[in-house]
């Protein structure tokens, strides 16, 4: 074996794999809805796409939603295209049943794309759906694809995620508490600006629960995890000349020192 060959060797041994190559079909109302009802925030778009990407080559990925027809989706294509410009409007359909006419143009899609491209072996669906079970088996079986599936946790149809090669529960771990800091910060703030308001521990729970469409438990856990840190106080503020009440207020300066609030932001919030 001559030196060329030898460095040949070396060189292929510490050559990082080649990815292999991938569709993305994503049910986009599947996640955003039901993260928004679970949890009460919006899918991190890019980090979930960050992490899919560490793994394979995307040739595409497309997202499927009624973007114009629902109002708290007219927003999520200027998230979505950080990522991919494949945002499939699924809006101009009519109908009773129109969540099962926006499956339909997604499984087409999956359908049309198993065909196109053969030499794709791997496809990414970002569904819960049962519906997709039989395309699935279509890919897996007909096809030869090996299917990746991604789901909302406690939002996922069994025989679909029996019947993916892999499946994936997002996110990943439970919601931290500390999720839900801003929310209930940007209340104080706005209480800040507004010392005659009455700002208590429960009164706070239902607005923030309310404003933001989450569980009161969740919001009364963040609570108390912040009076345990000491990001949030409680004094005890006089109504009247006989009563007394005990009332939440923010130690600003340590929600600054951990990167929670800035002065920046005070004032600039209306709730």
């Amino acid at each position: 074996m001559g030196i060329f060959d030898i460095w040949m060797c070396i060189l292929q041994r510490f050559r990082k794999p080649k990815k292999e190559r991938a569709l993305v079909f994503v049910d986009y109302e599947h996640w955003f809805f039901s993260y928004k009802n679970l949890f009460g925030i919006k899918p991190d778009i890019k980090e979930w796409y960050d992490n899919i990407c560490t793994r394979f080559q995307i040739e595409e990925a497309f997202f499927f939603a009624d973007f114009t027809g629902i109002a708290v989706l007219r927003d999520e294509p200027g998230h979505i295209r950080k990522v991919s410009d494949s945002i499939i409007e699924t809006g101009n359909l009519v109908g009773r049943n129109k969540k099962d006419m926006s499956d339909f143009v997604m499984l087409d899609y999956i359908y049309r794309k198993a065909m196109e491209h053969s030499n794709i072996k791997y496809f990414v669906l970002f569904t819960g759906d049962g519906h997709f079970q039989s395309v699935v088996k279509f890919l897996r079986d007909k096809c030869g694809k090996k299917v990746i599936q991604y789901g909302v946790k406690g939002c996922c149809s069994k025989q679909l995620c029996d019947a993916a090669l892999e499946h994936y529960s997002v996110p990943a771990e439970d919601i931290k508490p500390s999720v839900y800091y801003p929310m209930i910060i940007k209340r104080l703030d706005w209480a800040a600006e507004h010392p005659e308001a009455i700002v208590t521990f429960m009164n706070t729970v239902r607005y923030v629960s309310q404003r933001n469409e989450v569980s009161e438990a969740i919001v009364i856990q963040a609570l108390n995890q912040m009076l345990e840190r000491g990001f949030i106080c409680k004094k005890r503020r006089r109504i009247d000349f006989n009563n007394s009440v005990l009332v939440l207020s923010a130690n600003w300066d340590k929600l600054q020192e951990c990167g929670l609030w800035s002065p920046e932001t005070k004032n600039s919030q209306k709730v």
